[in-house]
């Protein structure tokens, strides 16, 4: 394909789908613009931010997640399209390496990366999600006859994977893991128009579907999917009726077993759901809210209790805009959010961290300064942030503590090539960090091992802020086996 021809296909994916930052989808694979629409399915895509004055308002800023989700299955097929042209038309099915020859490596502080390799060509679309102490996936790519096919791969480590030997998926039939962890796996289950409801994995061997729409009394079919999570014993999922208001038409299911569903009631006060989210604390909601006590506070958050009910957890007074979070992680939770001051017009960006979800404590943004803050990547010995400056230049940011922080240029660490993390699409298990880098041979996947480390500080000393160390250290070692 020419790069005229490539450059007006991305302007039309870019003008279809609208995203908060343009740089985004600006020199990235197509996949990778996929992925970002799926995983930032919120109203930030299509909406201002820091409203005046909230107010109960019909879900039509959702609609550009639903039109992503029933767009997935077509644009798999102009990202294909896009790279057979590109590659010529010898594109294999994506296939991992069992045992790559050499792995390079690369050292920043206590974490250890190396970059698992693809077949030149492959395409993939979504993100790993946990699953126990590995990982599951859906890879994307082609049949000896040249025609889009799918397949549900795992891994123990994030660098070799395996498909599954289960056919999970009917034709026609694709599935983009939504979250993870010890409990299983949960995904959304697509055809190019429908949304089919969940497939649920406890060991990535086996599979059940099951639609928590089901156990409406309404149709089922005017239900469409917003958000699940799911935590150390359970699933949550909400859906949303677009013909209803949010406070109305939005429901919430739980299951235990992935095949039961119960309503669970919303959060009192909660207008438009923002986020439903799993940590080692519990499972988190965030909502644009409304309340007798607190009339129009903007974004607050809640956390689920043993007995479903719905615990409101104080992250700050200022009027919070957005909540992306929580980021759980050995020591606590960590959020990232957008503040604003009616009175001056302002608003600007925090992060706060908590240790026991109750008392939450701002992080000093001089360790993020001249950085605006994409994600996190929370592990059971830290926590990781993904950064860019001004310029869209990439930058990993680390800590033990939420306290002390450790900054990497992310050119330092992957290499001078690399022009975007893809931060939404980070993935951990709490021992390893998968994230994938657009660099100059298209997308790449890189995993992270987290060795223990600890912050020194003697008592009553001030918190130190964050250090720009050198270039990564990077180390080429020959594989065994």
């Amino acid at each position: 394909m020419r790069d005229d021809d490539l450059a007006r296909l991305e302007a039309a994916v870019r003008s279809a789908n609208p995203v908060r930052r343009s740089p985004d989808l600006v020199g990235s694979e197509e996949s990778s613009a996929v992925t970002l629409l799926l995983r930032e399915r919120r109203n930030s895509m299509t909406s201002a931010p820091a409203p005046e004055h909230l107010r109960p308002t019909r879900i039509g800023h959702r609609r550009a997640w639903a039109f992503a989700a029933a767009f997935v299955a077509i644009l798999v097929g102009i990202g294909a399209l896009t790279l057979l042209l590109r590659g010529g038309d010898d594109v294999p099915f994506v296939d991992q390496p069992s045992n790559p020859n050499t792995q390079e490596t690369v050292q920043m502080g206590p974490i250890t990366w190396a970059r698992a390799d693809f077949e030149e060509g492959s395409l993939t679309l979504t993100t790993p999600v946990p699953l126990g102490s590995g990982f599951i996936w859906t890879q994307h790519g082609f049949d000896d006859a040249g025609d889009p096919i799918t397949e549900i791969v795992v891994s123990s480590d994030g660098v070799t994977w395996s498909p599954v030997a289960t056919e999970a998926l009917l034709d026609g039939e694709a599935v983009v893991w939504r979250g993870g962890g010890p409990w299983g796996a949960a995904g959304e289950i697509l055809t190019e128009a429908d949304h089919l409801g969940l497939l649920i994995t406890h060991n990535g061997s086996s599979f059940s579907r099951s639609d928590p729409r089901s156990t409406l009394e309404t149709s089922a079919d005017r239900y469409v999917f917003k958000d699940l999570a799911v935590g150390e014993n359970r699933v949550v999922a909400v859906y949303a009726d677009p013909a209803l208001d949010p406070e109305q038409g939005e429901v919430l299911l739980t299951s235990s077993d992935g095949a039961t569903w119960h309503v669970v009631a919303k959060p009192e006060g909660a207008i438009v759901v923002s986020d439903v989210v799993s940590t080692p604390s519990g499972i988190f909601l965030s909502a644009e809210a409304d309340s007798e006590q607190r009339p129009n506070p903007g974004v607050l958050t809640w956390i689920l209790t043993d007995d479903l009910a719905w615990d409101g957890v104080p992250i700050t007074d200022e009027f919070l805009t957005e909540v992306r979070g929580p980021f759980g992680w050995g020591g606590g939770d960590i959020v990232v959010g957008g503040t604003w001051d009616q009175a001056s017009e302002t608003g600007t960006s925090g992060i706060w961290y908590s240790n026991d979800t109750r008392t939450w404590s701002a992080v000093d943004m001089a360790s993020f300064e001249g950085l605006s803050v994409l994600s996190f990547a929370g592990t059971d010995r830290g926590i990781l942030a993904f950064a860019h400056d001004v310029d869209g230049r990439s930058s990993l940011v680390f800590s033990s503590d939420a306290v002390a922080w450790q900054r990497w240029s992310a050119a330092d660490v992957f290499g001078a090539g690399v022009e975007d993390l893809g931060a939404f699409n980070a993935s951990s298990n709490g021992s390893r960090i998968i994230v994938p880098a657009t660099g100059p041979d298209g997308v790449e996947l890189w995993v992270g091992v987290v060795e223990e480390t600890a912050v020194q500080r003697a008592p009553g000393d001030s918190a130190p802020t964050a250090t720009q160390l050198p270039p990564a250290t990077v180390a080429t070692t020959e594989a065994t086996g």
